[in-house]
């Protein structure tokens, strides 16, 4: 199965990494999983019913927030220095999260099932994105939902994320990227719907100067995230 490649990935990606841990990034979660409505102010534990898999989870920078709002949260990585790093941090931090060295195929071998799949950008960097869906909905269950975060392709992703983030500022290694691997929000849409998913919404998220943070909006252009629920096929019973 191919499935054992989908979390060999770069997880030093600094440009990445801060924007998982921006407040667009959980602000699209949150919106998605309560279908795209604004959450209460009051509402400490949004999540709290929710079990979710941050699949590709590196050190838990995004599996650290979710669990502060509520959620059962299950991480799991290819790299076991990324895991003993997040263990380490979320042990500090008081946080229990179920960390995990492996790949999607453990979990799907034991059967585990999810109410929301967040993979945040590794679609980018597998070989086979269709194969990749694949083994990400044999994780979802049913109207359970499904967030891909990854970067679109196009001029404006390899200036910044390839040209000026490998070679001019060097914040990330050389080859860390494969441009032509990038899916643009259209083509991405067409793999998950093809798989039995209904995309629920897409946003982009870019960086605001003079707010110094990152911010959902509608230019897909660059970074973007999906978000999409999970519907098993109907099957139509012959009166025969």
């Amino acid at each position: 199965s191919r499935t054992k490649h989908f979390l060999v990935i770069p997880k030093i990606e600094l440009i990445i990494l801060l924007i998982l841990n921006a407040s667009s990034g959980i602000e699209f979660i949150l919106k998605a999983v309560n279908d795209g409505q604004e959450y209460s102010i009051a509402e400490k534990k949004p999540l709290k019913n929710l079990n979710i898999i941050d699949v590709g989870c590196g050190g838990g920078i995004l599996s650290e927030p979710l669990k502060r709002l509520g959620a059962s949260i299950t991480g799991i990585d290819a790299s076991e220095t990324a895991i003993k790093s997040a263990r380490l941090h979320s042990r500090k931090s008081n946080l229990e999260i179920n960390y995990l060295v492996g790949t999607v195929d453990r979990l799907i071998e034991q059967k585990k099932l999810y109410d929301l799949v967040i993979a945040s950008e590794v679609i980018e960097h597998v070989q086979d994105p269709n194969d990749f869906i694949k083994g990400l909905k044999k994780l979802v269950l049913p109207k359970g939902k499904i967030i891909l975060t990854t970067l679109s392709r196009s001029l404006k992703s390899f200036l910044i994320a390839k040209v000026a983030a490998e070679y001019l500022t060097k914040v990330i290694p050389v080859g860390t990227h494969e441009w032509k691997k990038f899916l643009n929000p259209q083509e991405l849409e067409i793999l998950l719907t093809s798989d039995g998913f209904q995309v629920d919404s897409i946003k982009g998220m870019t960086y605001k100067i003079n707010s110094d943070r990152f911010v959902l909006t509608d230019d897909l252009s660059m970074n973007y995230a999906i978000a999409a629920t999970y519907f098993e096929p109907t099957t139509i019973l012959s009166d025969d």
